[in-house]
């Protein structure tokens, strides 16, 4: 688990990096914020996609269906 959150943390700081350079860059050579805009507001489509099938349960519930199947 450990080794889990790290991974996040370091992929967020990451990507927390390259969104402000690549926002900076943006507007430097269009002169506006569009494009660093349109590009969040579709990562942040595509997140909410890619999460939607997850079917959250807690641990409690997992666990007695995991015993309940033995």
């Amino acid at each position: 688990m450990p080794y889990l959150y790290g991974l996040v943390f370091l992929s967020h700081q990451l990507g927390s990096f390259s969104g402000v350079w690549l926002g900076g860059y943006l507007y430097e050579t269009t002169g506006n914020y569009d494009g660093i805009w349109l590009s969040g507001a579709a990562l942040g489509l595509l997140a909410a996609l890619l999460h939607w099938p997850i079917k959250e349960q807690s641990y409690e519930a997992s666990l007695s269906a995991a015993s309940a199947s033995h």
